[in-house]
């Protein structure tokens, strides 16, 4: 499981992304909207792919296995929308984006 940091100029995690045993990195940008996921290929090479366009102040980016199939989603969180962003690799495309607007009860979120 991947840990997470936040400073500037955004938030980064790392783990394995698209299950091939080898270490990806996750990155929002402060100030760009967009979340961004850096497929390690061999040892110091990686291809960028661009996980989401406009996910405005990103942040509490993590990658880990929610469900307990094996392989890690990636989880970003975005303060100016109150949306939650989840990624599966095996499925191409967010899992879940669902807006939080009531944030004083983060269970409902």
């Amino acid at each position: 499981m991947g840990l997470n940091y936040q400073a500037a100029p955004g938030v980064f995690s790392w783990g394995d992304v698209d299950d091939d045993d080898d270490i990806d990195l996750t990155v929002s940008g402060d100030g760009d909207p967009r979340v961004f996921w850096f497929e390690q290929l061999e040892a110091g090479e990686f291809r960028q792919h661009t996980l989401r366009e406009d996910f405005g102040q990103a942040a509490g980016g993590l990658v880990a296995d929610l469900d307990g199939n094996g392989d890690a989603e990636v989880v970003f969180t975005s303060y100016d929308t109150g949306e939650v962003l989840i990624f599966d690799y095996r499925q191409r495309r967010p899992l879940a984006q669902r807006p939080c607007h009531d944030r004083t009860t983060p269970a409902r979120c």
